[in-house]
C-alpha cells in the first residue's frame, strides 16, 4: 500500500498450494500493516485491522478447491467499532473471535459484533502500557475453564471476557517487557490428564530501552517463564533457552512439543532496526545465517530438532 493509500502492483498476499507450489496472488486495497487474524472454526482466516485505510478493516479469505479461483473479500457492511494497529484475536468457545488492545486501544471487541455491541473497556492493557508501549499484540490464551490468560509486558491476568471482569492478578514476570515492541513469544502447552490444568510458557524479548534507544546491539534475553495458568496460587518459574531470542515464532506440533523459530539475538523490533538485526545475527537464533536447526520446548528440556519440515514464513520491512 504506499502512502496515498490507493493501489498499487505490489503482491501483499499469495496462496501457495504445497503440491503444486506456484504462488498464487490475491487480492488486498487496504493496508495491513501490523494487523492480526484469527483462523475460524469453517477455515476461513478473519484478518482484523491495519494503518491507514486498514485501520478499521475487516478481510475474511474463504479457502476453495485448488481448481477454483478463491479470493479475500474486504467487507464493506461491517467494520470495527474501534481501529486497531497491532492488536490480538483469540477465537472464543462458541466460534466467534475475541479483538484485544492495539496502539492506544485499551479495549476489546468480537466478531461477529453482538446486536448493540459495543466497545469494552479493559484497563488491564493501560496498566501494562510503559514509555515504549512494550503492552501492543498481548498474548492471549483461551484456558480450558473458559476464561482468557491475557499477557501484556511483563503483566497478566485470569479474564472473564463475558463479564470484563479480572478474576485474577498472576505475580509479574521478572526480566523485563515481553511483548512488541520487545517482544519474545507465547504458547500454552499441550493439555495433558483430564485436561483442566493449563501452563502457558513465555520466552525470549528484548532488553528495556533497547526499543527506545533504537540500540540494535543491546542483548535479546534468552530466559522463558513457565507458570500453570489455571492453579490456585500459580508462580513463575524461569529456566533459559539456548539462545538469546527476540522476535521468535511458537508453533504446536503434533507431537505436543513446541518449536521456537526465528528472530534474532540482539536488538528490539519495530522497522528498519529489525531489518538490520536480522543481517546481523540471523534467524532461527543459530550462530550463523542460513544454519538449518530449530529449538523444541517439551516440558523441562530443550532439543535441537533437525529431521522436522516445515514451512517457514518472512516479511520485509517496508510499507
Amino acid at each position: 500500500m504506499n502512502p496515498q493509500n490507493s493501489q498499487d502492483c505490489f503482491t501483499y498476499s499469495s496462496l501457495y498450494d504445497l503440491i503444486n507450489p506456484y504462488p498464487q496472488p490475491l487480492t488486498i486495497s487496504t493496508d495491513t500493516w501490523c494487523s492480526s487474524g484469527q483462523i475460524l472454526p469453517d477455515g476461513t482466516l478473519l484478518h482484523t485491522g491495519g494503518e491507514n485505510n486498514g485501520f478499521k478493516k475487516i478481510r475474511m479469505f474463504t479457502p476453495c478447491e485448488t481448481t477454483s479461483f478463491c479470493d479475500w473479500e474486504e467487507l464493506d457492511d461491517v467494520e470495527l467499532l474501534q481501529g486497531r494497529w497491532y492488536s490480538t484475536n483469540q477465537i472464543l468457545p462458541n466460534g466467534s473471535v475475541i479483538i484485544i488492545g492495539g496502539k492506544d486501544a485499551v479495549s476489546v471487541e468480537l466478531f461477529p459484533p453482538t446486536t448493540g455491541g459495543s466497545v469494552v473497556n479493559f484497563p488491564f492493557l493501560a496498566d501494562a502500557g510503559d514509555d515504549q508501549m512494550d503492552n501492543l499484540y498481548p498474548y492471549v490464551h483461551l484456558l480450558p475453564n473458559g476464561h482468557l490468560f491475557v499477557f501484556a509486558n511483563d503483566k497478566s491476568v485470569l479474564y472473564d471476557y463475558t463479564n470484563n471482569l479480572v478474576l485474577k492478578q498472576y505475580p509479574q514476570l521478572q526480566g523485563g517487557p515481553r511483548n512488541y515492541p520487545s517482544a519474545g513469544s507465547s504458547a500454552m502447552l499441550a493439555l495433558t490428564g483430564d485436561y483442566s490444568s493449563a501452563i502457558v510458557v513465555v520466552c525470549g524479548g528484548a532488553q528495556y530501552g533497547a526499543y527506545n534507544a533504537m540500540n540494535i546491539t543491546a542483548p535479546a534475553k534468552s530466559s522463558c517463564g513457565r507458570i500453570e495458568a489455571t492453579a490456585k496460587n500459580p508462580v513463575w518459574e524461569m529456566e533459559d533457552m539456548p539462545f538469546r531470542r527476540i522476535m521468535g515464532d511458537m508453533a504446536m506440533l503434533p507431537t505436543g512439543d513446541v518449536l521456537i523459530i526465528n528472530g534474532a539475538q540482539a536488538g528490539a523490533e519495530g522497522g528498519e532496526a529489525g531489518c538490520v538485526m536480522c543481517q546481523l545475527h540471523g534467524w532461527m537464533g543459530c550462530t550463523k545465517c542460513g544454519e538449518m536447526g530449530a529449538v523444541a520446548l517439551t516440558l523441562t528440556m530443550y532439543l535441537i530438532i533437525y529431521d522436522m519440515a516445515y514451512l517457514n514464513n518472512f516479511y520485509n520491512t517496508f510499507d
